[in-house]
């Protein structure tokens, strides 16, 4: 695909809504695990890191009610207003503040800040392994002393059909036949060509980065945490791993 496409893939996609609408329900299921496996923290802060059009806060939501803080970093402009809208609808309007920052910059945050960390399928965009372990220990500086990171990414068996697949079995057993049959007819072929086929490329290519799980483990220990839960997500394309800041490390 040209370069102006890869340039303004997000942009585009957040300013438009596209990427909301053609999200595929594997997706989604990734972003409610992340909120499951976190720990039950009341009145927790979370950090989404690199946020996008704030997918998770709607999720964090249906669990806690008002009962957190929310926090969206993110460089694209379009992305963070589309996030502010999803706050501002929630029916408990949640306390949500949204940062503009480059993730490849210092996080404009106060040390032990912060509960819960989620990193959900955005630091993979970051091709150099030097920038992923840099943004981590930045996110380790910001958690208190137990708070937790969840970070997933990209499996390097990433697979577009196995994901349309998947979602199409999440769709089935959430809305039923007609709604799978419509996805898999109209929206889904758009997901394929205009989403999924692009991301795989940028993988391929390795403009992004593709993660084993022991690597991605490996990843999130060197950066100071301790691993404490995995999962296979998104149609077996992609992991998550729960990590807790290792406290021996910040003795050190």
């Amino acid at each position: 695909m040209p370069g102006t496409y890869q340039k303004n893939y997000w942009r585009v996609g957040f300013a438009t809504k596209f990427y909301d609408w053609l999200c595929p329900e594997a997706y989604w299921q990734s972003i409610r695990t992340c909120v499951e496996l976190a720990p039950n923290t009341k009145d927790a802060v979370w950090l989404d890191v690199g946020c996008g059009s704030g997918q998770l806060i709607r999720y964090i939501a249906e669990k806690h009610g008002r009962r957190f803080k929310y926090l969206g970093l993110d460089m694209l402009t379009p992305g963070l207003r589309a996030a502010k809208m999803k706050a501002e609808s929630l029916a408990d309007n949640p306390s949500a503040i949204f940062v503009q920052s480059d993730l490849t910059q210092p996080l404009p945050l106060r040390t032990a800040s912060v509960d819960i960390a989620v990193a959900h399928f955005s630091l993979y965009t970051l091709a150099d392994g030097k920038d992923r372990r840099r943004v981590l220990e930045q996110i380790r500086a910001l958690l208190k002393p137990k708070g937790r990171l969840i970070v997933a990414n990209p499996s390097l068996s990433y697979d577009v059909t196995e994901i349309i697949k998947a979602s199409m079995e999440l769709d089935w057993e959430k809305c039923g036949p007609f709604v799978t049959m419509l996805k898999r007819s109209f929206i889904y072929p758009l997901t394929a060509r205009f989403g999924l086929k692009f991301i795989k490329q940028q993988l391929t290519e390795k403009h992004w980065h593709a993660y084993s799980l022991e690597e991605l483990k490996q990843e999130v220990e060197s950066a100071g945490f301790h691993v404490e839960k995995s999962a296979t997500v998104y149609g077996n394309s992609g992991y998550l791993v729960v990590g807790r800041v290792d406290l021996a490390t910040l003795a050190h």
